[in-house]
């Protein structure tokens, strides 16, 4: 997960975007949070699954690199790759699917506990909430984004009116789930309670979530 990670925070541009991840990230090493590590996991599987399987090395299999750009450029980032020797399409077809289905699993294990958190008639934890919630909606952005991409890739193919059906399906779910999570943060836990708190007064904040000097630091950034 490591290596997938460093690879989504090379892609990732977004200055806020980019210091939330890698703050859920060192919160999660420090603190071993469940719900950001399903999150995280969920992000890493996404974007392996967005991507596409190539063979490297020695061991070429009998399959011949293919330039994949010979007639230009579609937009989309696995039909705009270059000279590539990639796997065959049974085999990156299975791969898919583990990913997907493993995707599903963690789904179901991190819902199970963030609804206890969410839900909790005790003091919930903002703080890793406030992560987990943000790396989900970071990944609904990214596979929202990926699908457009595919999508405008397909658009001048026989294939377009199907793909066109299917995307906008997946985008509508997409869609859903980010409403309902945001839903769930702005009105169970008052969306960004933590950091009005922390303007108002910092130790307030500091002993309500018991966060230390890079939580700290981080939220002071986003509150200038």
């Amino acid at each position: 997960m490591t290596k997938t990670l460093e690879y989504i925070l090379h892609d990732t541009t977004d200055e806020i975007a980019l210091s939330t991840l890698r703050e859920a990230i060192r919160f999660n090493e420090e603190h071993h949070s469940l719900t950001i590590d399903l999150a995280l996991r969920i992000r890493c599987a996404s974007f392996c699954s967005q991507g596409w399987g190539s063979i490297s090395g020695a061991e070429s299999l009998g399959i011949k690199a293919v330039d994949f750009n010979e007639h230009g450029k579609s937009g989309y980032a696995a039909y705009d790759r270059g000279l590539d020797k990639p796997l065959p399409l049974s085999i990156d077809h299975q791969l898919d699917v583990a990913l997907l289905l493993t995707i599903k699993e963690y789904k179901q294990k991190l819902l199970q506990q963030l609804s206890k958190m969410i839900l909790s008639k005790t003091k919930r934890p903002w703080y890793e909430i406030f992560l987990t919630v943000f790396v989900l909606l970071s990944n609904f952005e990214y596979v929202h984004g990926g699908s457009l991409s595919f999508y405008h890739a397909q658009l001048k193919t026989k294939h377009a009116a199907t793909c066109y059906s299917l995307i906008h399906e997946m985008i509508e779910e997409y869609n859903y789930s980010a409403e309902n999570l945001l839903y769930h943060f702005c009105s169970i836990l008052q969306g960004n309670v933590g950091f009005r708190l922390a303007k108002d007064n910092l130790q307030e904040m500091k002993n309500w979530e018991r966060i230390g000097g890079p939580a700290v630091e981080y939220g002071g950034r986003r509150l200038i």
